[in-house]
Parts: structure tokens; C-alpha cells; sequence
């Protein structure tokens, strides 16, 4: 008998209640989390595996979680796959905030302006309200690299924060 409830309290004590929790709670402590972070969740428990893809409406992404490399391009291509990887995974869902940071990487090559212009475009829309870009420039003769946003950003009635910096 005493062995019956030592078990029952033991199997209560290991219990997941964190998985019993409802889907916008679990997203919104994933949204303190760092995109990487947030996705990797999904590998905690069946109950975890589409959470960042339907619910996460805070996008936290940085070449900071990725192997540091001497070649800066190569490294922002490796953060691009994640990033667009991320995109074409979740679902549409609203996103309020979206943080950039590509301090290690390139980002004055075509290609990378060409990723963070369809990035930015991605998450555009009335429930935007923080875009926070930190940008690599590399001080050559032609300035570096500067982000124009676009003019569909105009159209984010809700934004209350516009962050762009170049490191």
C-alpha cells in the first residue's frame, strides 16, 4: 500500500505540466526565446512539435547561434537557410515582433539585402509592432551596407518601434 502512493506521488512529481498548458501560453513563453531556441522545442514531446509554427508571433533571429566563420557570406547563407526555413515552415500567424541581428555576417552583398528586403516584407502587416534590424556594414568605398525599409512598412499603423543599427 505504501509503495502504491510513494509511486503515485513519484509519477506526480515527474509529471510534464508545462505540456497541459494551452497553445497561446506555451507560444508566449517561447516568444522570449530565441528563434533557434523556440524551434528547437519541438523536439521535447509530440505535444511541442508545431507550437513555433502556428502560434509564435515574436521572431528572434541572429547569426549569434551559428558556428562563427572567417568567411562572413558564408556565414550569413547559413542564417539565410535557417531563416527561410523558419518562413516557409510556420504557419501564417500574425507576427508582432521581429528582431534581426546579423552582426557576424555580410550584409552588404546583393543576395543578403535581397534576404533581409523579403524577411521584412514577410512580416509586415497591421499587427507589426517592433522591427529591431542590426546590420553588419562593411566600411568600404561605397559606404557599406544601409537597409532602406520598404514603403509597405507605412502601412504598420501599429508599429511603436522601428530599430535599425549598423555594427
Amino acid at each position: 500500500m505504501e509503495d502504491t502512493k510513494r509511486g503515485k506521488a513519484d509519477e506526480e512529481e515527474n509529471a510534464d505540466r508545462i505540456s497541459n498548458l494551452p497553445d497561446f501560453v506555451l507560444s508566449h513563453i517561447l516568444s522570449f526565446l530565441p528563434i533557434k531556441t523556440a524551434v528547437s522545442t519541438s523536439l521535447l514531446s509530440p505535444r511541442w512539435r508545431h507550437i513555433w509554427k502556428k502560434h509564435l508571433s515574436v521572431l528572434d533571429f541572429s547569426d549569434d547561434f551559428f558556428q562563427p566563420n572567417d568567411d562572413r557570406l558564408e556565414l550569413f547563407k547559413t542564417l539565410a537557410v535557417f531563416v527561410n526555413g523558419v518562413f516557409t515552415l510556420r504557419k501564417p500567424c500574425e507576427v508582432r515582433k521581429m528582431r534581426l541581428s546579423c552582426t557576424h555576417s555580410l550584409v552588404d552583398h546583393k543576395v543578403c539585402t535581397y534576404s533581409v528586403n523579403t524577411w521584412v516584407h514577410s512580416v509586415i502587416g497591421p499587427h507589426l509592432k517592433e522591427l529591431d534590424l542590426t546590420l553588419y556594414s562593411n566600411d568600404d568605398d561605397d559606404g557599406g551596407y544601409c537597409f532602406e525599409p520598404p514603403i509597405s512598412l507605412s502601412a504598420c499603423i501599429n508599429i511603436v518601434s522601428l530599430r535599425q543599427a549598423r555594427t
